[in-house]
């Protein structure tokens, strides 16, 4: 006997599962939380840099720009610097002085003869070079013009210059040790802290590691010149004051240096 259907009860269906739903659902709600953790960081990152422009601290490459304080040309030792490299005479490969391994000679021997001839001819080749350094040495303030604003997009030109200024300033120093002209060799000496000096206050780490290896440089120099010859009690004092200035520097350079590239990484923090 066949049961005829009944039409006020309509079929039950079978429910099936969404399987198609359940993927699209999950990835939703990872796609709500990604962005809800960038919103939460962005918002961090926004209390945290108004903290640091609070203290009058930059933020950014252009902020830094303006934090580092511009100085007229009258008076910018960094633009005179670079204009004595414009001057500067390279030595030959075969008889650079930068190949002498001071280290390797005692101070209280003398360069040999043929190390001598080597560095008397590089600094006399760079006389009118050597005469623009000791007069940017005069001047009382210094930025390199470096388009910090630029950053990513810009280069420390100017720190392979300072490097090679100084040390041919220590063998400006050093020859004339040897020669017993203890002025002209306490005039070397300070002009090379006056160099290493106008990095100071640029807020750039890297600047500040070549303000460290110029002042090096100067050191090992000095080693030398000072068994060489006998300053009188105003040049001891003048040179001890360069070297107190040179130290006194480090750990306000180093706070520059480190808000520079703090500066730097927040460009590449907003736009992650």
């Amino acid at each position: 006997m066949t049961l005829a259907a009944n039409p006020s009860h309509p079929p039950r269906h079978r429910w099936t599962r969404p399987r198609r739903l359940i993927p699209l659902a999950l990835l939703l709600l990872i796609l709500l939380a990604v962005i809800g953790l960038k919103l939460s960081s962005r918002s961090s990152l926004e209390r945290e840099l108004a903290a640091i422009r609070a203290q009058g601290l930059p933020t950014n490459p252009i902020e830094l720009d303006r934090w580092y304080t511009h100085v007229p040309a009258s008076s910018n030792a960094a633009l005179k610097f670079l204009e004595a490299y414009q001057h500067i005479v390279s030595p030959p490969p075969k008889e650079n002085p930068d190949m002498i391994g001071l280290k390797d000679i005692p101070h209280d021997q003398p360069l040999d003869l043929n190390s001598k001839r080597i560095v008397e001819e590089h600094v006399t080749k760079n006389k009118e070079t050597l005469q623009v350094l000791h007069e940017a040495a005069r001047f009382p303030l210094s930025r390199y013009p470096a388009e910090i604003h630029k950053a990513p997009e810009f280069n420390s030109t100017h720190l392979s210059p300072v490097m090679q200024l100084i040390r041919l300033l220590r063998w400006e120093a050093i020859i004339a040790a040897e020669q017993k002209d203890s002025a002209a060799a306490s005039q070397a000496l300070q002009t090379g802290f006056a160099l290493g000096q106008t990095l100071a206050r640029e807020p750039l780490l890297i600047s500040e590691l070549v303000r460290i290896a110029c002042v090096s440089i100067q050191l090992v120099g000095m080693e030398r010149v000072v068994t060489a010859t006998e300053f009188n009690d105003t040049q001891l004092a003048a040179l001890v004051a360069a070297i107190k200035s040179a130290e006194a520097h480090c750990r306000p350079a180093f706070q520059r240096a480190f808000i520079g590239e703090r500066a730097f990484a927040n460009t590449g923090r907003l736009m992650t």
